[in-house]
């Protein structure tokens, strides 16, 4: 059982959830540079993936802790 020290805090789910759609973006980029196509990101395209990353990783986040908090009610 975790405690609600070991809970993931909201600075490290956005960090984790733009760094996880990067490089989502990353891997399907390089699967279609290996099927002969091209990829292409600029600046602020980037910044962009990271902000919604963020934020679906703390629709996540908020998900969780709402299941966490169900399971501890008496």
């Amino acid at each position: 059982m975790q405690e609600p020290e070991q809970l993931p805090t909201k600075t490290g789910a956005f960090f984790k959830g733009g760094c996880g759609c990067l490089l989502a973006f990353v891997a399907i980029a390089v699967l279609a540079l290996l099927l002969g196509g091209t990829a292409h990101a600029d600046p602020l395209g980037i910044v962009f993936l990271f902000l919604i990353g963020g934020g679906l990783g703390l629709l996540v986040r908020w998900i969780y802790i709402k299941g966490f908090d169900a399971g501890h009610k008496p």
